[in-house]
């Protein structure tokens, strides 16, 4: 198994957080755990967050917390409140423009997660602490599970496919149900399969 960057050279372990194979250059080992340079970089940059600070309203911060990143905002967190209000209202347009109203089950989730983590920061803030700005994921390890996210956007666009498919052919609609039903299950257990094989291959690599 070749470094993932270097490939002209043999890995010699495997990342604990983005599970990429690394060489004895890229690899740092922290707490008897192994980290490529370009995770503990990427944890470094997410130390660096700004601060808020001060008394908030709780009712106040209940109401706009309705509206997933609004309650954010006005605790001062903006950019948590940006990633909030762009995936609650982005996942309004993906169910709209697909044509798939199952994705829109997860608005309540985001509803509820964001009422109930906003009223956790602002009893961090009443409480005289300070809260930090952190995004609710970090844009910079979206790379190492471009994987992921490939297969997430080939099933989306299967489903809608099949959705969009129906009125144009009679007969496929019979077989819409087992497909939409179907495939979210086989994505599942592919999810599972992976897991497992890079947990497989990543303690295969430590006991070399």
């Amino acid at each position: 198994m070749r470094c993932e960057y270097h490939p002209e050279i043999e890995a010699q372990a495997v990342c604990s957080t983005c599970n990429k194979a690394i060489c004895e250059q890229c690899r740092l080992e922290l707490k008897e755990k192994d980290y490529c340079r370009n995770c503990v970089e990427n944890q470094l940059d997410e130390m660096d967050v700004p601060t808020v600070s001060g008394n908030k309203s709780r009712f106040l911060s209940f109401i706009l917390s309705i509206l997933p990143g609004v309650g954010y905002m006005y605790l001062g967190l903006m950019q948590r409140g940006t990633q909030a209000l762009l995936l609650f209202f982005g996942t309004i347009f993906i169910s709209s423009f697909t044509g798939i109203g199952e994705i829109s089950g997860l608005l309540p989730i985001l509803i509820f997660y964001s009422i109930f983590d906003t009223q956790q920061l602002v009893a961090k803030l009443n409480s005289g602490l300070n809260v930090q700005d952190r995004q609710l994921f970090s844009w910079s390890k979206l790379p190492s599970r471009s994987n992921l996210l490939g297969y997430g956007l080939i099933i989306v666009g299967i489903l809608a496919m099949i959705d969009n498919l129906v009125p144009m052919v009679p007969w496929f609609a019979q077989y819409q149900f087992m497909f939409k039903r179907v495939v979210p299950s086989l994505a599942v257990i592919a999810l599972g399969v992976y897991i497992l094989y890079r947990s497989t291959r990543k303690e295969a690599t430590g006991s070399e």
